[in-house]
């Protein structure tokens, strides 16, 4: 399901997304293996209690910290948890200071493996928790129209780095003869964070397919005179479609300035609505060709604007061929 929506975005984004669903599907094969191993043979086979059956997790947290990385660095943000050097001596410590204590403190110290598993574990959770704090930044940063599919992403992440800390500290104080272990009750929290990555990638597969202004398309006829809401409000959703405000924010003072010169209840003056529409086909160049994130035409963005708010924008857009040619903003003057 995640697959099927990354043509949707730009090159540099589909290794984004196509990272991020490998690290997704290994984490998928590390939870059929959980009831597949449960039925075939013991919890105390060797690859079971050496850590060898947490390396599909460990890899997952790899890939997936390798594609959230991708994305923050894409979006801008500036921290050293998108250094990969960092990172991995961050893990590396995790994981030795594991396999340390664990051959002191585990409860079950004494079963061969033992100190191997919980370095394993240390490292997932380890690329776990630098991805979630990631992740988090990139919800803070992103555009309003991406943040609650981000938002999910980041929840499930939540709950993934959640059961990786669980299974981390009860391997502490409990062994397999324990009915918490033996019973499954202990993987409980790695399937909750399946169903959470479920839930992120539905959301992510139906992203755009509900308009995010309902108000905007209130007019149904291009006989309909168009209303003053409209020229704002035809910004405003243009602009909540970029992945990256700051880069807009520049654009968006002409919007201000009009507005701030308004009276309560003053309509718009011809003048002011040409400089809306201005404001709006300088916001649709970006979208079209500067958006670091997505691809999207010029029909795709007016779609969700009512039929006379098209019209009035089709008679300042530029030809199309013209954009692209200089700047790929020549946007009427007002």
């Amino acid at each position: 399901m995640l697959t099927a929506v990354i043509w949707r975005f730009k090159k540099t984004v589909r290794v984004v997304y196509a990272l991020a669903a490998v690290g997704i599907m290994l984490f998928g094969i590390g939870l059929i293996l959980l009831p597949v191993i449960s039925l075939s043979t013991s919890w105390n086979a060797d690859y079971a209690t050496n850590g060898l059956l947490m390396i599909p997790f460990a890899l997952a947290t790899m890939f997936i910290f390798a594609g959230v990385q991708r994305l923050a660095q894409l979006l801008y943000i500036d921290s050293i948890l998108t250094s990969w050097i960092f990172t991995t001596c961050l893990t590396i410590i995790a994981a030795v200071g594991s396999y340390t204590i664990a051959q002191h403190w585990a409860v079950y110290r004494f079963d061969p493996g033992n100190d191997l598993y919980m370095a394993i574990v240390a490292w997932a959770d380890t690329f776990c928790l630098v991805s979630t704090v990631l992740m988090y930044h990139v919800t803070k940063h992103i555009g309003s129209f991406y943040r609650p599919v981000m938002r999910q992403f980041f929840i499930a992440l939540l709950v993934m780095l959640a059961g990786g800390l669980h299974e981390y500290f009860i391997s502490y104080w409990l062994s397999n003869p324990d009915w918490y272990v033996s019973h499954g009750v202990s993987v409980m929290p790695h399937i909750f964070s399946g169903l959470a990555f479920m839930w992120a990638a539905y959301a992510l597969n139906n992203l755009g397919d509900e308009r995010p202004i309902e108000d905007i398309a209130e007019s149904v006829s291009k006989n309909k005179p168009v209303e003053d809401s409209e020229y704002t409000g035809a910004i405003t959703y243009a602009a909540s479609l970029s992945s990256h405000p700051g880069d807009i924010d520049f654009i968006l003072d002409d919007l201000r300035l009009v507005t701030a010169n308004l009276e309560e209840g003053q309509a718009l003056s011809p003048t002011d609505k040409r400089r809306l529409i201005n404001v709006y086909l300088k916001v649709e160049v970006y979208l079209l060709y500067h958006d670091p994130l997505r691809s999207v035409t010029r029909q795709e963005v007016r779609a969700n604007l009512s039929p006379g708010m098209q019209a009035e924008i089709a008679k300042l857009t530029p030809p199309e061929t013209a954009i692209g040619q200089t700047d790929r903003s020549p946007v009427p003057s007002p």
